[in-house]
């Protein structure tokens, strides 16, 4: 019984970081898409290019938060899965 605890509070965690991962994500992608459909090329100021710069790291940083939470939760359901499988 108490592995099985255990392992819930482990799904429970890694869906949990899952979903935050995913949802900040798809914050970034959608600010820095409604931030990037009103530039011009003509309108971009220093300070636009750096914040442009900023978002674009922030959003490289998000995706990969987003896709290792992602691999963590399929790493876990294949793991478990399997074990349960075999017992």
């Amino acid at each position: 019984m108490s592995s099985a605890r255990t392992t819930d509070k482990e799904l429970l965690r890694l869906r949990q970081s899952f979903r935050i991962a995913l949802e900040r994500y798809m914050d970034l992608a959608s600010y820095e898409s409604g931030r990037l459909t009103t530039l011009t090329p003509e309108s971009i100021s220093e300070i636009d290019r750096a914040n442009l710069m900023l978002l674009s790291q922030k959003g490289k940083v998000a995706q990969q938060t987003y896709c290792k939470a992602r691999a963590a939760l399929i790493s876990y359901l294949e793991r478990t899965a399997s074990v349960r499988r075999r017992a």
